[in-house]
């Protein structure tokens, strides 16, 4: 039984106080725990070990550690496909029933796709699929109010060499081909239709919406970007309505709406931060906390095309007002770090983002970072103040003023566009007059924490 434009970014980074604070490992020294999934409904985190184990963590939703020391705490399964052959770990799928833990493993020769149920005391296990061909990368729907759980995989001997097709949990035989579907396939929370991406002809691909209900394809797109990782979530900053992304020429996201034409209109493009020592970006999933949409994702040392390199992980807003974006790096801030596939798990209280890191020993390493994301929206005004401190005049000419009264300032370093410390302050008050014309970037750290506005020079 299933249990029932040109953007102003402001930063908060997690370098200097607020790294110790913040980031923590919280897998075991030594062990490996690839690819968390998170279900924040139910405090669970499901992740695989090495030799095939699959696992079920409780969480903390006060402080999004695990409850136990191992966070080993309910043995899903053994035996399942290593994640080299699989791509995806664990997923969580829910319908009107309560929810499910779907993951690859051999049923026969091939590997396949199983659902696992958990009534409190027993783990029941059920292989969904069969055949000659196998089923990797399996994403379930997590639609609560559905009355069944929807998966996509793809069937073929690999990931790069299948086709991408949908089933139902409860007759998994009738499955259905994504024609042509190239990449970035996800499922949209609380509904059972997909966004995807595919090649239409010789352009660089388009974003495509599919609803399972009525087997009905719409292209969304139609420009020239070269688009990956394709994701659709609903947000609130515009009534609910249902938004779409992709990662652009690897180097930036592409946010898309339906506003009435023929194709949707790209309406926001959020480029790599200018602070971040990386020029390409990858891994993007969207969250909603507080009544705001959020993205994570990873700046990474080279495009697409390899898993585990050296990244950072952030976490950035989409506004409405395009002059304000909220832009949060959230990792430990040690350079030289393989991370990857940041997630994310709305506790009582704020904001979770988890990531793997790949140690110097090959070991995946569970990493948690506190963004201090606030889940009531009550709350949201008030924590805000502390990271929207008043700068005045601005564009400037000699000398600017920040009026912070959230806390005390202690120091104030200035980078021009391409990064590079200029100088260090120690005041409210600043002198720029032998500055050249141009965008500079000020990174503030106060008593709580550390923010970047950007300072326009005339």
């Amino acid at each position: 039984m299933r249990k029932p434009f040109i953007i102003l970014f402001i930063y908060i980074s997690c370098a200097g106080i607020s790294e110790a604070q913040n980031a923590q490992m919280i897998s075991p020294a030594g062990a490996s725990y690839i690819d968390p999934e998170f279900l924040s409904s139910e405090n669970k985190m499901a992740f695989q070990t090495t030799g095939g184990y699959v696992w079920l963590s409780d969480l903390d939703p006060f402080s999004g550690l695990p409850v136990t020391p191992t966070g080993l705490d309910i043995l899903i399964d053994t035996g399942a496909t290593p994640l080299i052959i699989s791509i995806n770990g664990p997923e969580f799928g829910t319908d009107q029933n309560g929810w499910s833990v779907f993951y690859t493993k051999p049923n026969g020769s091939n590997p396949q796709t199983w659902r696992a149920d958990y009534n409190g005391t027993t783990v029941t296990r059920t292989p969904l699929t069969a055949g000659n061909d196998s089923r990797l990368s399996a994403l379930a729907t997590k639609a609560p109010g559905s009355d069944g759980i929807r998966l996509l995989y793809s069937v073929g001997p690999s990931l790069s060499n299948g086709q991408m097709a949908w089933t139902d949990e409860d007759s998994p035989a009738d499955e259905t081909v994504v024609d042509s579907a190239d990449n970035g396939v996800r499922w949209i929370d609380g509904t059972r239709s997909f966004v995807y991406i595919k090649q239409t002809g010789t352009d660089a691909g388009q974003l495509f919406f599919y609803d399972t209900e009525t087997q009905n394809e719409i292209m969304l797109t139609n420009d020239t970007e070269t688009k990956t990782y394709s994701y659709g979530w609903y947000a609130s900053e515009y009534d609910n309505e249902l938004l779409v992304l992709a990662v652009l020429n690897d180097t930036a996201f592409g946010i898309y709406k339906d506003t009435g034409g023929q194709f949707w209109e790209k309406i926001m493009t959020i480029p790599v931060p200018p602070l971040s020592s990386f020029d390409y970006i990858g891994s993007p999933e969207p969250f909603v906390a507080g009544g705001k949409s959020y993205i994570s994702f990873v700046t990474k040392v080279v495009a697409t095309g390899s898993f585990y390199v050296q990244a950072e992980v952030w976490v950035t807003g989409i506004e409405q007002d395009t002059g304000q974006q909220f832009m949060l790096r959230c990792d430990d801030g040690a350079a030289n770090t393989k991370r990857t596939d940041p997630e994310s798990f709305i506790g009582d209280e704020e904001v979770f983002i988890y990531y793997n890191v790949v140690n110097e020993n090959g070991k995946f390493e569970i990493w948690r970072y506190a963004t201090g994301i606030p889940v009531n929206t009550t709350d949201i005004n008030d924590q805000l103040s502390e990271y929207l401190p008043v700068i005045y005049p601005n564009p400037v000419t000699d000398r600017i003023h920040i009026n912070n009264t959230g806390s005390m300032i202690k120091s104030v370093r200035l980078y021009n566009a391409r990064g590079q410390l200029i100088r260090e302050y120690y005041s409210n008050d600043l002198t720029v007059e032998d500055l050249s014309q141009g965008m500079y970037i000020l990174k503030i750290q106060t008593e709580k924490t550390v923010y970047l506005r950007k300072l326009v020079k005339q």
